[in-house]
């Protein structure tokens, strides 16, 4: 996922890997991946334990967008 991100948006602005662990004590790997634009930033996260892998991609604005401006999912 986040190759085709980097194809689209072109290199992050920040990388970062770290263990993590859970309340039951397992440990598993932790990667996030962010590009900051002047409107916001987004995060790409990844979290893996075992064979199974798991993430979520956020956007947050600086600002609200003005009321007539949609999002287009179109190129995602």
């Amino acid at each position: 996922m986040a190759q085709a991100l980097i194809g689209v948006y072109g290199e992050p602005c920040r990388r970062d890997s770290k263990q993590l662990q859970n309340a039951f004590g397992a440990t598993f790997a932790g990667d996030e991946v962010e590009w900051c634009f002047a409107e916001g930033h987004m995060t790409l996260r990844r979290h893996s334990q075992s064979d199974v892998t798991e993430g979520e991609l956020d956007f947050f604005t600086y600002r609200e967008p003005p009321p007539a401006q949609t999002f287009d999912t179109g190129n995602l």
